[in-house]
Parts: C-alpha cells; structure tokens; sequence
C-alpha cells in the first residue's frame, strides 16, 4: 500500500456501508452518518465517445443509454465498469467535505433476497468494483443490516479461526 494511500486513509472516518439492491444504491461513512441515497441509474452517451452523463433518478435520457448495472435476472452485477463508476461517484458524493478523496474502508451489504447466496463470482466482482472506486479495503457482508455501533466496533469484520 502507497503511503499517500494510508494516509488518505486516516482521514477517512469510519467505514463506508454500502448496501445494494436493484432499485436502491446507498452508502453512508458510519462516522460522519454523510450519506448518498440513490437509483442505481447511469446515464452514457450515445456517442462514440460513451461519456456519462449523469447519475441517479435525474440522470438525463434523452440521447442516452440509461444503464442499471444491478438489474439482471440471472447475476446481481451484469455491467461491472458502470458499477465500478457508480461505485465512485457514490464514494465521492460521501465524501464532498474532504479535501481529497479518502480511500475508505468498504463493507458492501447485498440487501436483495439472493436464493443461495452470493455466488464467489459475484463476491469478486464486488470486491474488485468497490477496489476499482477507490476503497483501501472491502469486506462483504452477508446478514441482518448493520447498526452503526457493529460498523465503528468492526463486527463486519470474519472472526478469526
């Protein structure tokens, strides 16, 4: 780890909880409770130049692919560069009063009713879109939801064998 990272990551406060569904993106520093609440909409271009245009409920539509990347039947992740991206913007939407992006510490919390689980792919890809957006470590979290007491004192954390 870079030193500029682990010092981002001091002023970074607490863990950023983030939980997923379809219809729902959310994530909230559990230290500062500043917090980004959004659909998991990401509008692109229809140019060849494939830029986003904007995110969230407002996301403009016209002239526009507007790209859901947690809506799929078969997978939970169908678009991992538009998650990775959503990913970081929700990161940064976190963290506007910083002077600099914090590289936080990520727990992501799948809230859908998933049969079985997530599956080692989709926990990989998780892992990798939350690394991609900037977190200095990720961990999944599989379980009721967190209250902010478990998230300050690391119960999200595995237990050690």
């Amino acid at each position: 780890m870079s030193l500029l990272k682990w010092l981002n990551g001091i002023f970074s406060g607490g863990p950023y909880y983030v939980k997923i569904a379809r219809d729902c993106l959310s994530v909230e520093n559990s230290s500062t409770q500043s917090k980004f609440s959004d659909k998991p909409l990401v509008s692109i271009s229809n140019s060849p130049k494939k830029e986003i245009l904007g995110i969230g409920v407002n996301a403009p539509r016209q002239n526009a692919t507007l790209i859901n990347p947690f809506d799929h039947p078969r997978l939970l992740v169908h678009d991992f560069q538009v998650t990775e991206k959503l990913l970081q913007y929700a990161f940064r939407q976190v963290a506007k009063h910083h002077f600099f992006s914090p590289s936080p510490i990520a727990v992501v919390h799948v809230t859908e009713k998933l049969e079985g689980g997530l599956t080692t792919i989709e926990e990989r890809v998780l892992r990798e879109a939350a690394y991609g957006a900037g977190a200095r470590e990720v961990h999944l979290w599989n379980g009721p939801e967190l209250t902010k007491r478990q998230l300050q004192d690391g119960s999200y954390k595995p237990k050690a064998i």
